[in-house]
C-alpha cells in the first residue's frame, strides 16, 4: 500500500526528530499513532500529561522505544482548529501550530500553558531536570520556555525545511567525529603525456644497430 504524499512527507519529518532526539536525549521517547485516538478520547482526565501515561498504561508501555510516522491530537485539545499535533512523550514534548487562518484569533489557543505545564510536571516527576526535550515551530511556545534554561528547545524553521538547534550545534561539532578529508585525483596538465616520464630510449644509427 503506497503512502499519500502527505504521509510520506510526515514519516521523513517524524525520522529526522527521532534521529536528532536519539543525538541529543537517553532513551524512552514515545511517538502514537492515528489509532490511539478513540482510546484518548475514552479517557476523561484533565490533565493532558495524565490522558497519555494512562493511555501508555493500557498499550503496555514498557519503556521500550515506539516510533510511529502520524500524529496524535489529545481530544482536549481537537476543538481547537489551530492547534496541528501535540505529541508528549516521557522525554520529548512535539508541538506543532498551524498557521492562524483570516479572521481567526489566537486568543483561544493556549498551547505555551500546556508546554509550561508538562515541563513542570516532568520536573517533579524526576530527579534529573535535564530530561525532557520540546521541539516547537511556535515562537510563543519558545518565549515561554526561556524561563526554564534547563530545558532543551529545538526549534524548528518551516520556512527552511530545517531544524535549527542554538545551543546543541557546537555540542553535536565537538561529539562527533571529524572524517578524514577525501583527497581528490590527481589532475594533470592539459596536453602532458602521462608516459613522458619513462625512460626514453637512446636512437641508434643504423650502423650501431648492427654492431659495426
Amino acid at each position: 500500500m503506497k503512502l499519500k504524499v502527505s504521509q510520506r512527507k510526515q514519516s521523513k519529518k517524524a525520522y529526522k526528530l527521532f534521529r536528532i532526539v536519539h543525538m541529543l536525549a537517553p532513551p524512552y521517547r514515545v511517538f502514537i499513532d492515528d489509532s490511539c485516538l478513540e482510546m484518548c478520547a475514552s479517557l476523561q482526565v484533565n490533565d493532558p500529561r495524565e490522558c497519555l501515561s494512562s493511555l501508555l498504561s493500557t498499550l503496555g508501555y514498557r519503556g521500550s522505544i515506539t516510533l510511529c510516522t502520524h500524529k496524535l491530537v489529545l481530544d482536549k485539545l481537537r476543538n481547537d482548529k489551530k492547534l496541528d499535533a501535540l505529541k508528549i512523550g516521557q522525554k520529548l514534548l512535539y508541538v506543532t501550530v498551524k498557521r492562524p487562518h483570516a479572521g481567526q484569533s489566537d486568543a483561544q489557543m493556549k498551547i505555551e500553558d500546556v508546554c509550561t505545564a508538562w515541563v513542570l510536571s516532568n520536573e517533579h516527576a524526576h530527579s534529573d531536570r535535564k530530561n525532557c526535550i520540546v521541539a516547537t515551530n511556535s515562537e510563543t511556545v519558545v518565549k515561554a520556555l526561556q524561563a526554564f534554561p534547563h530545558v532543551p528547545t529545538i526549534h524548528m524553521n518551516h520556512k527552511s525545511k530545517c531544524f535549527v538547534f542554538d545551543e546543541f550545534k557546537k555540542k553535536m561539532g565537538e561529539t562527533e567525529k571529524k572524517q578524514p578529508a577525501v583527497q581528490g585525483r590527481k589532475k594533470r596538465a592539459h596536453g602532458v603525456n602521462p608516459l613522458s616520464n619513462m625512460p626514453k630510449r637512446k636512437k641508434l644509427s643504423l650502423q650501431e644497430s648492427y654492431g659495426k
